[in-house]
């Protein structure tokens, strides 16, 4: 099953897993899902208890609108879905590149990369470090992107 944010919800033990699970197959006759996670080969299986899958959202209306979440305001905010009871915020895609220079057994730049990669991690801002030895940044670049869209 080939997943696209903006139309399907996967929840896993009740938390939102989508963007993270490459594919996903039903066996029925088992009443189990297999799910690949992105991040690695290996295949999981749960029982369909533990796996809920939602589609067919409905678009919500959010011109004119502030969008909040928990009372924060969301900025480039492009659509929001209403999977029953949960909602998915899409927001314009953007990417964050760094180009590196050698220095990364500095302790201070290393905590620094931490805390840089963490907060785009929770923001779901994808980064892209480069070298910047002239090793074919524009091509990463453009891979990354296509990536994205």
């Amino acid at each position: 099953m080939n997943l696209d944010i903006t139309t399907t919800m996967v929840l896993v033990k009740g938390q939102d897993k989508t963007e993270q699970i490459s594919w996903l197959k039903h066996d029925r006759k088992n009443q189990r899902v297999e799910v690949q996670y992105k991040s690695n080969i290996t295949i999981y299986k749960y029982s369909s208890q533990n796996i809920k899958v939602l589609n067919k959202p409905k678009s919500i209306n959010i011109e004119h609108c502030l969008v909040n979440i928990k009372g924060v305001p969301a900025y480039k905010v492009t659509k929001v879905l209403n999977f029953d009871t949960l909602h998915r915020i899409i927001y314009e895609i953007f990417m964050i590149c760094v180009f590196m220079q050698k220095n990364e057994n500095n302790p201070k730049q290393l905590n620094r990369d931490r805390l840089k990669n963490s907060i785009l991690e929770k923001y779901k801002i994808p980064l892209l470090r480069l070298p910047t030895n002239h090793s074919g940044e524009e091509e990463k670049i453009k891979k990354k992107l296509d990536e994205l869209l």
